[in-house]
């Protein structure tokens, strides 16, 4: 009896022993699982923030677009009021000289009429 006795002691510690074993690993599997969560949570967190900075980028990129297409069209419009501008006075300029010949040409025309005129009448030597 006292062998039973020394065994039953024995598979009681060893039965106590696995408890606490167990007990221990039920207690890491679940901060393991909190630590999993935590780590899910964090992982989608920074999911969410990496999803808001893209479409913040893309924000960005299609308000630069925007505002180089705008930049475009007005140095486009700037060029070409530059381009009118340059060209009405370089119109101008040409249509004055054009005049101003034209009025030298006549006076030159009326000039030699004159001369010739003169020299026709003058008395011979």
């Amino acid at each position: 009896m006292n062998e039973l006795r020394a065994i039953y002691a024995t598979r009681a510690a060893q039965i106590n022993d696995y408890k606490d074993v167990l007990k221990k690993s039920l207690e890491e599997s679940q901060e393991l699982r909190d630590e999993t969560y935590q780590y899910q949570k964090q992982l989608s967190e920074t999911q969410i923030k990496a999803e808001e900075q893209l479409k913040a980028t893309h924000l960005i990129i299609e308000n630069l677009e925007q505002a180089k297409q705008h930049l475009l069209e007005q140095f486009e419009q700037l060029g070409n009021k530059i381009f009118s501008q340059n060209s009405q006075q370089l119109k101008e300029s040409n249509q004055q000289e054009i005049t101003h010949l034209l009025n030298l040409n006549e006076k030159c025309k009326k000039f030699m009429k004159l001369s010739h005129e003169t020299e026709c009448h003058l008395p011979i030597r």
